[in-house]
């Protein structure tokens, strides 16, 4: 399935694979656009994994983006594995 640049109905899941990330203080989700400019938004713990909704102006670049889940407990930063994206022009 294609997804397009200015998308919004995608919901972004990253797993994290750590059993208690609700006590996270600080919950995202990181992105690299195809540019090199990076970023984050503010995600949703579900289980094991940190979701984000995107919205209208989030993905607004064409190209490969990156994405990895971001998170602090207890002063201790974990990341996830980065995936990645292609988002084209329809």
């Amino acid at each position: 399935m294609s997804v397009f640049v200015g998308q919004t109905l995608l919901e972004l899941i990253a797993e994290t694979g750590y059993a208690s990330i609700a006590s996270a203080t600080t919950k995202r989700i990181a992105y690299r656009k195809p540019n090199g400019v990076e970023g984050y938004w503010t995600a949703t713990v579900v289980g094991t994994t940190l979701t984000y909704n995107l919205v209208a102006g989030d993905i607004d670049i064409k190209g490969v983006w990156y994405f990895w889940a971001y998170w602090v407990i207890g002063g201790k930063v974990g990341e996830g594995t980065i995936k990645s994206k292609y988002f084209s022009i329809p």
